[in-house]
């Protein structure tokens, strides 16, 4: 296991203990961020309906959903610095868009404080926001269980019934075009800057 190394402030509470998905969201009720242990813990109860769905690892759904926002302890406008103190990879849509770098931040905080070093893991950690072309089954589980189990914060929710009518008979391929779908028709009229990796998911997804 990695040297736990000093990290942004935040995350002065995620240590290492053998349960790394515990050892996350101890971490969330720590920096007072119960709202998002809550919406964490809704994701990965989501998460653990499509795994056994889909045959995909239960610990590595269950650490991948409650991980994906460990971030947001961090103030979007501090995002891009704590993502360059931690070493952690932008391209240059990331830094334009900084609201899909918390992935990429929590990927890379996990690695430093847990020593996580499982890919598939971080992979499905950095893109949940996004997802890619290329996508494992554990990174489209946790982008779509992310949706599934929104924030009810945001602003519009309207792909979430047809996510619902499909999920316990569409494929994971499937249940992700609905919301990326969604996001490429919607998106510009909601003020939004599509991501390319969004954009390659979609165009990936579309021809299958």
């Amino acid at each position: 296991m990695e040297q736990i190394r000093p990290v942004p402030h935040g995350f002065e509470s995620l240590r290492p203990t053998g349960h790394p998905a515990a050892d996350v969201r101890d971490s969330l009720r720590a920096a007072g961020r119960l709202d998002t242990l809550r919406h964490v813990s809704r994701v990965a109860g989501a998460g653990r309906r499509l795994a056994r769905r889909f045959g995909v690892s239960l610990v590595a759904s269950d650490l991948a959903c409650t991980a994906h926002d460990l971030a947001g302890v961090i103030p979007l406008r501090e995002i891009l610095r704590a993502a360059e103190a931690l070493g952690a990879p932008l391209t240059e849509a990331d830094q334009a868009i900084p609201q899909v770098a918390h992935g990429p931040v929590a990927a890379a905080v996990l690695r430093a404080r847990l020593g996580i070093d499982d890919e598939d893991v971080l992979n499905a950690v950095r893109y949940h926001t996004t997802l890619r072309a290329g996508a494992s089954p554990l990174e489209m589980l946790t982008f779509i269980a992310d949706k599934i189990a929104y924030d009810p914060t945001t602003r519009d929710v309207s792909y979430h019934s047809a996510l619902i009518i499909a999920r316990d008979a569409a494929s994971l391929p499937a249940l992700c075009f609905i919301y990326l779908d969604w996001a490429v028709r919607e998106g510009p009229r909601l003020g939004w800057r599509l991501h390319p990796h969004l954009l390659a998911a979609h165009a990936e997804l579309r021809t299958r």
